[in-house]
């Protein structure tokens, strides 16, 4: 079921020379994030122990995150960019 703030991210592939658009689902959508956000984390030189600390959060919260178990409201991705120290405006808006 999609979150009524989800947004709808149209794919164009090629099959046998046919253009066919392809919806990204709310899952693939949460996974593309998830990798990112620990793509991000990653290069921040943060562990999941560490995130989880400083938020205060359960110890699995960041994992579950990151591996698209649950959604990840928008503030918490804002958050975590924050934390990351992720300034580029255009990749934290898109």
């Amino acid at each position: 079921m999609d979150h009524p703030e989800a947004v709808v991210v149209s794919v164009a592939t090629r099959t046998e020379g046919v253009r066919v658009s392809v919806d990204e689902g709310p899952t693939l959508r949460r996974r593309r994030l998830g990798a990112e956000l620990k793509r991000c984390r990653e290069a921040a030189g943060m562990t999941q122990e560490s995130v989880s600390r400083h938020f205060e959060w359960h110890a699995a919260k960041v994992t579950r995150i990151e591996t698209a178990r649950v959604a990840v409201t928008a503030r918490d991705v804002r958050d975590l960019l924050t934390l990351y120290k992720v300034q580029d405006q255009d990749y934290r808006e898109a």
